[in-house]
């Protein structure tokens, strides 16, 4: 009872916020949608409404970056020009964020920082914080200032330092909970646009799988990149609130649709890495090791886990779960 009672009272207090952010900073029409989306809409009954309410949300999102970005858009394609070709350093970088600093990461964050780090393949493993992420980037004070005073939060901070960096250096952008299995594949460092993708398929996401927020590559200068630190800068010079936690996908649709060079890259993107949620999937499953082994020699390499999940290391039963194992494995 207890449980519930606290999962109420913070549907009800995310409500009250997003109603609060989307009236003041966006529109009433998001605000509802925002709304119906944050309750707990399930069971066949109230699934055509959950439904419902999800695209009335997207287009919000939509109509709001239309008419006030379109012009944006519009700019950047005009004016863009492809740059001079610039040297990439060698070998070109992984970069990781965890911006209180990996010592103060969850066991689960550290796990996955130290597979990234063995399957580097020969590059270097950048890892961020907000004491030496100013040694990589100039990002602009009004942003810096927004990001202390908490109008931006820790993720799409890391959003707007992913596309800098990619813009600027180039390299392979993973999140700090993805677990690397094998060595990184050249090929991912070798096109101006990577991503793990698809199959291309409805599953209420923005995103169609066609990319992910999570894994992200490119070369230096790349159109992609060069539109979407452009038009972070834009956004948070104006903004003061993102319109969506998962903005990221409803910016790089919005281009994906006007913009036929980075449709083109996305759509050629090789599928990749297509077992990618099975591991976090059974994480509280009692461990089986011949589906761990099975898991690893798939064609996988970037398994994306997360560290708000209540894993346990045990079953209700005390048999030890593939959440424990995933802890302990490299210590073997």
């Amino acid at each position: 009872m207890a449980g519930l009672t606290q999962k109420i009272y913070r549907t009800l207090r995310k409500v009250k916020c997003d109603l609060r952010r989307d009236v003041s900073c966006f529109t009433p029409a998001l605000a509802v949608a925002h709304a119906l989306c944050d309750l707990p809409l399930r069971g066949p009954v109230f699934q055509p409404v959950g439904r419902w309410a999800a695209k009335r949300r997207d287009a919000a999102i939509f109509d709001y970056l239309d008419q006030n970005y379109g012009a944006f858009f519009e700019t950047f394609a005009r004016q863009w020009t492809p740059p001079e070709k610039k040297e990439c350093s060698v070998p070109v970088p992984i970069w990781v964020c965890w911006l209180q600093g990996e010592e103060q990461a969850p066991k689960l964050v550290r796990r996955c920082i130290a597979s990234i780090r063995k399957n580097a393949n020969g590059h270097p493993v950048n890892l961020l914080t907000e004491e030496n992420i100013g040694r990589y980037l100039s990002i602009p004070r009004g942003i810096l200032q927004k990001y202390r005073h908490g109008a931006i939060g820790q993720a799409h901070f890391a959003d707007i330092a992913r596309m800098m960096l990619l813009k600027e250096y180039g390299g392979l952008w993973l999140d700090a909970t993805i677990l690397c299995t094998k060595p990184v594949p050249d090929w991912y460092f070798q096109r101006s646009f990577f991503s793990c993708k698809g199959p291309v398929r409805e599953g209420g996401y923005i995103s169609r799988y066609r990319w992910t927020s999570f894994v992200l590559g490119g070369m230096p200068e790349a159109y992609f990149y060069s539109l979407m630190t452009a038009f972070y800068l834009e956004y948070w010079k104006r903004e003061n609130a993102a319109i969506d936690y998962l903005f990221m996908d409803y910016i790089i649709d919005a281009a994906y649709k006007r913009f036929p060079i980075l449709r083109d890259e996305i759509d050629k993107l090789p599928e990749n890495n297509l077992r990618r949620d099975d591991l976090a999937a059974c994480m509280n499953e009692p461990f089986i090791q011949e589906k761990w082994d099975a898991l690893m020699a798939s064609d996988t390499v970037l398994f994306k886990l997360s560290w708000r999940e209540n894993y346990a290391e045990q079953t209700p039963t005390g048999e030890p779960t593939f959440y424990q194992y995933f802890l302990t494995e490299e210590k073997a």
